[in-house]
Parts: structure tokens; C-alpha cells; sequence
């Protein structure tokens, strides 16, 4: 077929100032901070796994990889898009 894109994985991005990324999948476990914070809120990311409220993720500019909530209750906490 001519003309039909295929589509990468799904990534996504978060506001890691108000949703860190962890050491682990808890609000107890230790932030892993990036010199960057200040300068950058929203982070691009690619998923590796899903636990319960958190996801595990790599993210593609610092190759830091960590647990985020991707929702909070009825709340979703992260934006997911497809990048062809």
C-alpha cells in the first residue's frame, strides 16, 4: 500500500514538577531529580510498564528511567499521543 505511515509507540509526557519521577512505585519512594527541572515542566517519555496508578518509563532526552503516576483516582495525569 502507498501513502500509509506506521505509527512508533505510543509516548507520552507529564508534568514532572507536579508528578516527579521515582525511584520506585510509591509516594514514600525517593524523587530522581534532573539539573533540567527548573527549565523544563512537561517531559516526553516512552512507557515500560504499568503497575496499579504508576507507570515505569524512560525518558528519551536523559535516558533517566523511574515510576510516575499516570492517574490519580478519576484523574489522568499524563498526555499519550502517537508519533509518526
Amino acid at each position: 500500500m502507498t501513502g500509509v505511515q506506521t505509527c512508533a509507540l505510543p509516548i507520552f509526557d507529564f508534568n514532572r514538577s507536579t508528578n516527579p519521577l521515582r525511584k520506585s512505585p510509591s509516594d514514600k519512594s525517593e524523587n530522581i531529580n534532573n539539573d533540567k527541572l527548573t527549565k523544563y515542566k512537561i517531559w516526553s517519555a516512552e512507557k515500560i510498564s504499568i503497575k496499579g496508578d504508576w507507570m515505569e518509563i524512560t525518558i528519551e532526552d536523559t535516558e533517566e528511567k523511574g515510576w510516575i503516576r499516570w492517574r490519580q483516582g478519576n484523574q489522568i495525569l499524563i498526555r499519550m499521543y502517537y508519533a509518526c
